[in-house]
């Protein structure tokens, strides 16, 4: 009876510590996916900054040109006026 009793509690000793190891394993898993998700926000974030500003830059200069083009094309009328 007392041998039974023994290898019942050998049986679960064993059994936990496969649990513990299968819990720990899971545990990294976890731990490395949070890492990447965080990871792929960082990097989403900093794609979009960079985009954001590129877009705000893109804007600015077309904002100037457009107003250049204006002053020339108030200076070629008026260079035509002038003329005739």
């Amino acid at each position: 009876m007392l041998s039974s009793v023994s290898d019942q509690l050998l049986n679960i000793g064993n059994t936990i510590n496969r649990l513990e190891s299968v819990a720990e394993a899971q545990s990294i898993k976890l731990n490395n996916l949070i890492s990447f998700r965080s990871t792929m926000r960082d990097a989403d974030i900093a794609e979009e900054s960079s985009n954001y500003i590129r877009y705000q830059i893109l804007q600015q200069a077309s904002a100037t040109l457009l107003a250049s083009s204006r002053n020339l094309k108030a200076q070629n009328v008026m260079g035509l006026l002038n003329s005739v």
